[in-house]
């Protein structure tokens, strides 16, 4: 069967010298080539929410927020909006979110609310975080004080240099934490 006369193409030919992608292209547009990139609303405003046809890291955080927290269909509902954890009306336009948020400092980083696990998405609540610092402000945590400074049994493990699976294996047959880190 012929291929595409589109330079590149490896297509077999649907009509005119043309695969179906391109024939229906140059139907529609006039040109083989021609892709269609949308700019939402939002790009228009602050530019900052869509570049190359992608959306920016913090776009992405925002929307994904806004999902978990106004959207009873999303994956993760149960665990934020159906538990009454909202918005701030501030950061219902992405402008004030990054306004407030700023960059992400690296690819490593999510949005994470904190100290208030349990609050809601609002200035002073909120930071770009590692995955091990939300690790860390989960909350199924067992928190204890050690050394008078509250913190996880991961942590105190770990500034004891104590093997983490020795100590909860110790703390869950009662043994108290200044114990179980030694």
């Amino acid at each position: 069967m012929a291929r595409c006369t589109v330079q590149g193409c490896e297509k077999d030919v649907a009509a005119n010298g043309m695969c179906t992608m391109h024939y229906k292209r140059v139907r529609k547009h006039g040109d083989p080539f021609y892709i269609a990139v949308k700019t939402p609303p939002s790009q228009k405003r602050h530019g900052a929410s869509w570049v190359d046809g992608k959306a920016t890291p913090e776009y992405s955080a925002w929307s994904s927020m806004k999902a978990r927290c106004e959207n009873p269909r999303a994956r993760n509902y149960k665990w934020y909006g159906a538990r009454g954890i909202a918005i701030c009306d501030r950061w219902r336009d992405f402008a004030n979110f990054l306004a407030d948020m700023g960059a992400r400092p690296s690819p490593h980083h999510s949005i994470d609310r904190y100290p208030n696990n349990d609050g809601n998405y609002e200035p002073g609540n909120c930071r770009w975080a590692t995955v091990v610092d939300q690790g860390r402000n989960r909350r199924s945590n067992h928190l204890v004080t050690w050394q008078g400074e509250e913190m996880t049994v991961t942590e105190a493990a770990a500034r004891a240099g104590a093997n983490i699976v020795l100590v909860r294996s110790r703390m869950k047959r009662g043994w108290p934490i200044e114990r179980a880190v030694s």
